[in-house]
């Protein structure tokens, strides 16, 4: 190991797996000794579940491109689909849709 301090629990957390498993440490001594929560080190990302947003909303943008969020939003929800408008105004903005178009 380097003599660098490790800050992020990302550097930290294949650190804590050295310490307990070939070592045999328990979970809890490794996050004492390292200063790390033991729920920082259980946690897991939830896997990305907008694919099905991306997919609509980047098909009704190229069908409707005059069309701002507001009627791709009713779009989509008269396609039958119940998520919720914070949701697909953020996959919106990260498309990058909000942008102002020229004609």
């Amino acid at each position: 190991m380097s003599s660098q301090k490790i800050v992020d629990p990302a550097h930290k957390r294949p650190l804590l797996a050295w310490l307990i498993e070939p070592h045999g440490w328990s979970e809890r001594r490794a996050c004492s000794v390292l200063g790390v929560a033991r729920s920082t080190a259980r946690y897991r990302r939830r896997p990305d579940r907008d694919e099905e947003v991306i997919a609509l909303l980047s098909e009704l943008a190229e069908r409707f491109p005059e069309r701002g969020f507001g009627k791709l939003f009713q779009l989509i929800r008269r396609r039958g689909h119940v998520w919720n408008h914070k949701r697909v105004w953020r996959v919106y903005c990260l498309m990058k849709l909000n942008q102002q178009r020229h004609s």
